[in-house]
């Protein structure tokens, strides 16, 4: 484990990407309610996943993976939160 750049918590490895977008995020989400801290969680989760698989990720495979106590319908209405909030972009196929 690394500590935090400000040594306010502990981290694993992690993308530049990764931790620009949670850094982002952070400032957003953390201190709020604990909806805004779900959503953090959520979205720390799938950047994780998707770095390491490089695939879209649902919603199941993530409450799964990412050991995530939300059901997949909960995870599923972030997912659409956070795209309207444009933290997240789903992949369109044709």
């Amino acid at each position: 484990m690394l500590s935090h750049p400000r040594g306010e918590r502990e981290c694993g490895w992690v993308s530049t990407l990764d931790m620009r977008v949670l850094s982002a995020y952070n400032t957003f989400a953390m201190g709020e309610n604990a909806e805004k801290q779900r959503k953090y969680e959520i979205l720390h989760a799938l950047i994780r996943e998707y770095v390491k698989t490089a695939e879209p990720v649902g919603s199941e495979a993530l409450r799964e993976t990412g050991n995530l106590a939300w059901s997949a319908a909960t995870i599923r209405n972030d997912f659409a939160e956070l795209e309207a909030e444009g933290y997240l972009a789903k992949p369109h196929t044709s």
